[in-house]
């Protein structure tokens, strides 16, 4: 399919969150201690080139902004999910149950992500306007999310993998309904590498891990 492209052997800078999401996030993949600085800066972030162009910006994340993401050890991520974005989804703001550690399903994401471009769409200013939209799914994050209401499979990770398939078929589903689809580029990636067959959180180690 021409309209479909994989991209193999992509390399992440470290195992850990605060290093690789911004490195991802920031077009730039630090070595030193002067890189890192630069990248943690507020305003690196991809969506404030959106912003700046006019693009109308909104960001989905299933993990919660809470107090260690807007002032804690993981406050290097903040600006990354809520910089330029002029709408914001997260747990904490919708008033979601954890489904996941301290994120909720990726999938509630979704009916959000339609309302916010049926909300563009019934005006004649953004009907037709470029967007910018990120999403940040949790449910592959360890524990990985376990559907209830499904079967089980041999590993939880096959778990999770399930409903990002179910996310990224509704995610298709909503740009197709909303007439965008044929004029989007989709983007994904994972901000560090993982192998969740040999050891929890053993991607720490692992400082050039496979994410692609």
């Amino acid at each position: 399919d021409p309209n479909f492209y994989v991209f193999e052997g992509g390399r992440t800078v470290s195992g850990i969150t605060i290093d690789a999401m911004p490195a991802l996030m920031a077009g730039c993949a630090p070595y030193s201690q002067k890189g890192t600085d630069w990248v943690h800066t507020k305003g690196r972030a991809i969506g404030y080139d959106f912003f700046n162009r006019g693009y109308s910006t909104a960001s989905f994340s299933s993990r919660a902004l809470d107090k260690t993401i807007k002032s804690g050890q993981w406050s290097m991520l903040y600006d990354l999910l809520v910089g330029a974005m002029e709408y914001v989804v997260d747990p904490t703001k919708m008033k979601w149950t954890f489904d996941n550690s301290e994120g909720s399903d990726d999938r509630k994401m979704l009916p959000k992500f339609e309302e916010w471009l049926m909300k563009l769409g019934s005006n004649e200013t953004t009907s037709n306007a470029p967007v910018y939209a990120q999403f940040y799914n949790f449910n592959l994050h360890y524990p990985y999310l376990k559907d209830p209401e499904k079967p089980s499979f041999s590993h939880r990770v096959y778990d999770g993998l399930a409903t990002t398939d179910e996310f990224l078929q509704r995610l298709f589903e909503i740009l197709e309904k909303s007439g965008r689809l044929e004029n989007t580029i989709i983007v994904g990636s994972g901000d560090h590498g993982e192998d969740p067959f040999k050891a929890t959180y053993v991607r720490l180690s692992a400082l050039n891990s496979n994410v692609l």
